[in-house]
């Protein structure tokens, strides 16, 4: 089956299914199943929902993208009391931060009026 023609169904879908087919699990991955399950489904859960399945798949769930908040500027560059919510990467890329871990205030401030399409400054005093 072409990868094109998958729909991708939520891990309740799969419970759903294994519940419905026990039969078909391993004896080992049928403790996950009770109706307050939660968690990961075990590998051979999916297994058999694939075989048993061939045109739908198990969603993963992906990370979320860290998130940074900074400053909102308008266009004659005066902060406005809101904020914008940046991924990190983004915000890093805008001030040439590199590295981890905290980004100090000032950087913040400088990806806010990058942002915003305002020119950077060295020195910002807003």
């Amino acid at each position: 089956m072409s990868k094109r023609n998958v729909t991708k169904v939520p891990a309740s879908t799969v419970r759903a299914w294994a519940r419905a087919n026990v039969e078909s699990i391993p004896e080992g991955a049928r403790a996950g199943l009770g109706e307050t399950a939660r968690g990961r489904l075990h590998p051979e859960i999916v297994k058999a929902f694939t075989a048993a399945n061939p045109g739908q798949t198990y969603e993963t769930g992906a990370a979320e993208t860290p998130t940074v908040e900074v400053p909102a500027f308008n266009k004659k560059g005066n902060r406005t009391g809101r904020t914008v919510s940046l991924p990190r990467s983004e915000v890093r890329a805008l001030v040439g931060a590199a590295g981890k871990g905290r980004i100090p205030e000032a950087l913040l401030l400088q990806a806010g009026r990058v942002h915003a399409g305002l020119p950077r400054t060295d020195t910002d005093e807003s």
